[in-house]
C-alpha cells in the first residue's frame, strides 16, 4: 500500500475529522481512506439536492406515519424490554 503525507489541513477540517472517526470507532487515518473511497472511488459526492429528491420519492412510496419522537421512544423501551427478558 501506498503512504500519503496532507500537510497544511486547516484545524477546523482536522477537528472534524477527528471528531468523524471517534463517532465511527474508527482511526483518524481508517477515517480519512474511507471517506476519500467514498468520493474518489464510489462517486459518492455529496448531492445534497440529490439526496433529498430520491428521500422524498421514496417517502411517498411508503403508506405510513411519518416517525414521531412518541414512536421512536416507545420502540426504544420495547426493545430494552425485549432485553432483559
Amino acid at each position: 500500500m501506498a503512504t500519503l503525507t496532507i500537510k497544511q489541513v486547516p484545524e477546523t477540517l482536522y477537528e472534524q475529522l477527528k471528531s468523524r472517526a471517534q463517532d465511527r470507532r474508527r482511526s483518524l487515518n481508517a477515517q480519512v481512506i474511507h471517506d476519500l473511497e467514498a468520493i474518489v472511488l464510489e462517486g459518492r459526492a455529496a448531492d445534497h439536492a440529490g439526496m433529498l429528491r430520491e428521500t422524498r420519492r421514496l417517502r411517498e412510496r411508503i403508506d405510513s406515519p411519518p416517525l414521531t419522537d412518541d414512536i421512536l421512544q416507545a420502540a426504544r423501551q420495547w426493545g430494552r424490554q425485549q432485553d432483559h427478558q
